[in-house]
């Protein structure tokens, strides 16, 4: 699965999930992965991944963990691929890339944390809302391009920029 990007749009808040807004996985054992209680399944990829809410033991902060289950994914380099970007996802620091926190294994699962970010899609937005006005849409734009250049700075491409989250 490509890097995480996140692009600030004025309308929406980067904040933090609170348990209090998340449904639980539905599970009759509470599932771990590493350290992290997975709480909530956000998404998942043709790669093998899955996306989570987790929480933190200690802290109980809300944090977004993409898992990669041994064993699954639709190529021969999937598992290397996703490892690489693990990897890299938690050395990116801009205000447009989602940070990495911790990547490790578990058993057969490699994973990856992250924050976790509140906010609508690209898509979500303009469904609600219509055309951006000029300075919104430039923003975002800029926004975009900058995090881009910055991931080209360091001989990182995106391979899969959309405007929807899933």
């Amino acid at each position: 699965m490509p890097l995480p990007l996140v692009a600030h749009v004025p309308s929406t808040a980067r904040s933090l999930y609170s348990l209090d807004e998340l449904e639980t996985v539905p599970s009759k054992k509470q599932q771990i992965v590493g350290k992290y209680t997975l709480v909530e399944h956000l998404g998942s990829g043709s790669s093998g991944c899955n996306v989570f809410a987790a929480t933190h033991p200690e802290s109980r902060e809300v944090f977004a963990i993409k898992v990669h289950r041994g064993g699954c994914g639709g190529t021969a380099c999937a598992l290397p691929r996703f490892m690489r970007e693990a990897e890299l996802t938690c050395l990116l620091n801009h205000p447009h890339v989602v940070t990495g926190i911790e990547s490790g294994i578990d058993g057969k699962d490699h994973y990856v944390v992250m924050k976790l970010l509140r906010g609508k899609s690209l898509a979500e937005i303009l469904q609600d809302c219509g055309r951006l006005d000029w300075r919104t849409a430039t923003t975002l734009v800029l926004h975009v391009a900058r995090a881009l250049a910055h991931l080209k700075s360091l001989h990182i491409v995106h391979r899969d920029v959309r405007i929807s989250l899933r």
